[in-house]
Formats: structure tokens, sequence, C-alpha cells
């Protein structure tokens, strides 16, 4: 989820609608860069994903298979958290595979894109069947009217490299 404040959530996205194994679009979101998959089980490709999302119906990821080292992007709509004291972004990631890629978290203020204010190199987890990983990020420095948030999946060089994102 997206949340803001101590009790205030500005914005929440379960990628909890889709269709299994397809491009995720969300009218909230827009269409991604490239190649963001909605499933709401195992990935299709062997040694690699999450064997199921976080919680709720279904989580996306970054589909590798055929899309090797390529940059994958999804970007939230613009929101204001201008007036919030502690905003922050929470979210669940899962990124088990060989040849796990990087995911990044890029923050715009409503004039620049920081760049990788949060990010986890290659592998992280053992399994499919790894409890998924929460991430928080203090979203205060880039408070605005505006600010967007940006997934940003540096896919790896095989299928190994579904990496995947829950709220």
């Amino acid at each position: 989820k997206f949340k803001a404040g101590i009790h205030t959530v500005v914005f929440s996205e379960g990628f909890n609608s889709g269709t299994d194994y397809s491009t995720w679009t969300d009218p909230n979101w827009g269409n991604p860069t490239s190649n963001w998959y909605y499933d709401n089980g195992e990935t299709y490709s062997s040694n690699t994903g999450p064997d199921g999302p976080y919680e709720g119906n279904g989580y996306v990821y970054t589909e590798a298979s055929g899309n090797y080292n390529q940059t994958m992007e999804l970007t939230s709509p613009a929101f204001d958290i201008s007036n919030l004291g502690k905003p922050f972004l929470s979210f669940y990631y899962h990124m088990y595979g060989d040849d796990m890629g990087d995911l990044y978290v890029d923050v715009y203020d409503g004039s620049t894109w920081h760049k990788g204010v949060w990010s986890k190199i290659g592998q992280q987890h053992s399994s499919k069947s790894s409890p998924w990983t929460r991430a928080m990020i203090n979203l205060g420095p880039y408070a605005g009217p505006n600010t967007k948030i940006r997934f940003r999946g540096d896919v790896g060089s095989s299928y190994q490299s579904d990496m995947s994102v829950d709220y």
C-alpha cells in the first residue's frame, strides 16, 4: 500500500485485478513501459519469482523470459502529499532467481526524478516459497502536490529474473 502519514492512506494499490499471466495495465497507473505482468500464483518460469501474492488476489512482476537485460518501469499516478507530516511508501517485494536483476524505486517530486531512493541488487530470496519482504521509504524529502512513484526493474540475463511487487 502506498501510505502517507500515521493513519492516512493517500493511495492504495493491491494489484488484485488482472488476467493471469498477462501484461498488466490499470487506468490508475497508465500503461507500464514494458512487460510488467499480473499473476495470482507462481510465475510460469521455473526457479524464479514467488509462489503466489503476498496477500490478496495477485501481484505484478517483470516477465524476464525473452526480455533479458531490459529496464521495465511502472509509474504511479501523481498524488498530493505536501500537507502530510510523515509520508512514506510501503510495499512488499520478492526477488528469487539465479540471474536476478536489480529493483529500484524512483520518486518524482514535481520537477525532478530522484533515481534509486531505494534499491535491491540481485537475488534477495532463496526460493519461490520464501516470504515476501517489506520495504518502507520515507517520502518526506520528495513531498509535494505532484509526487509520483516509479518501480524500475533492470532484468537479468536469463528467464530467472522475475522480480515481483505487491502491497
